[in-house]
């Protein structure tokens, strides 16, 4: 093809308008990319928090339910519960301890059996640590709740702290025969709107009025010693 044939060629296409797109285009298609970008993205922000929300929602059900299953099987063997209380710090943040005794013939290992459970606000996790009664307790806690949801402020008649667990008295002027452990649970994510909140009484049926950790004089503390030594081991 000659030189005069290609020029021919290049000037009909400049006629023809096909010179490419210019800058003020260029920016035009940017700017309206960003637009429908960002309208894509915030239409997509509410199914994104919804989902985020059922997830810990579901999550923090879950591991409630767990709970209470687990404290129900322990429970309902003990023959003494301890009066919950705090960790050796004793400040706001201090962890908050309830323990209960299985005596041999009722726990599963034929040794009498202390349980200890704890809430750390700090973490918000509630756990769970076994022994033998007289042993040393193992340094290792098993987790079996996380995002729980402090409530400070829920204390008894005397100044205890009832959140998460609170252990009531028998009571034979009130018609008790048998200690009980009150386990009360709010877990999730309050900002997502993704809570959920369980309350209930387990019955301690190997326990009796004469229990050592009983309150018999009715005035928030208990008359005898209280077992699995709590004193050494609330951390």
């Amino acid at each position: 093809m000659s030189v005069a044939r290609l020029r021919a060629l290049a000037a009909r296409a400049a006629r023809s308008g096909d010179e490419g797109v210019t800058l003020v285009e260029v920016m035009l298609a940017s700017i309206l990319t960003l637009l429908c970008s960002g309208i894509l993205v915030a239409s997509l922000i509410p199914f994104m928090t919804l989902a985020t929300s059922s997830r810990v929602h579901s999550t923090s059900t879950s591991e409630a339910l767990i709970v209470f299953a687990r404290i129900d099987q322990e429970v309902r063997f003990a023959d003494a519960i301890n009066i919950q209380g705090l960790g050796a710090s004793g400040g706001a943040s201090a962890s908050r301890y309830v323990e209960w005794r299985t005596p041999a013939e009722s726990s599963p290992t034929h040794v009498t059996l202390c349980t200890q459970w704890r809430f750390d606000p700090t973490t918000r996790m509630i756990q769970e640590r076994q022994w033998n009664e007289g042993a040393t307790p193992t340094s290792t806690w098993t987790t079996r709740l996380t995002l729980a949801i402090d409530k400070p402020n829920e204390v008894d008649g005397f100044g205890h702290k009832i959140y998460p667990f609170s252990m009531t008295s028998a009571s034979t002027s009130e018609n008790r025969p048998l200690q009980s452990l009150q386990i009360w649970v709010v877990a999730g994510d309050e900002d997502l709107n993704a809570t959920t909140e369980i309350k209930t009484q387990f019955v301690a049926r190997n326990s009796t009025i004469v229990a050592p950790t009983n309150d018999n004089d009715n005035n928030g503390s208990s008359d005898g010693t209280p077992v699995c030594d709590p004193t050494h081991n609330r951390p």
